[in-house]
């Protein structure tokens, strides 16, 4: 059973990051701080906007946007490999991100 979860847990990192990585530069930019998906810390909106050079109201409607085609890609990619979905049971990296795709409305 732990060994099935760890290979769950990979299999949802794994995804993740290629979901992640069909973003532009500065889309994968806000999302990596703003969730922490190097292992680094989570950033708040306002800091990644005075990161950026831009507002915060702007910060939250790119990642209301990135959320929504993020949740669509990694929907396409579920489709292909179909892995068991745990991480909302909090295991792996990026579960707020994870938790907040999974509740993105399109």
């Amino acid at each position: 059973d732990s060994v099935c979860k760890g290979i769950e847990a990979q299999t949802e990192i794994n995804i993740l990051n290629e979901a992640v990585s069909k973003l532009d530069e500065r889309e994968q930019r806000i999302m990596r701080l703003r969730f922490g998906l190097d292992g680094n810390r989570e950033y708040t909106q306002k800091e990644v906007a005075d990161l950026l050079g831009i507002s915060q109201s702007y910060i939250s409607r790119l990642e209301k946007k990135i959320l929504h085609r993020l949740k669509r890609d990694i929907e396409s990619l579920l489709w292909v490999f179909k892995p068991p979905f745990s991480a909302l049971r909090g295991e792996g990296v990026g579960i707020f991100l994870w938790a907040r795709i999974r509740s993105a409305r399109c």
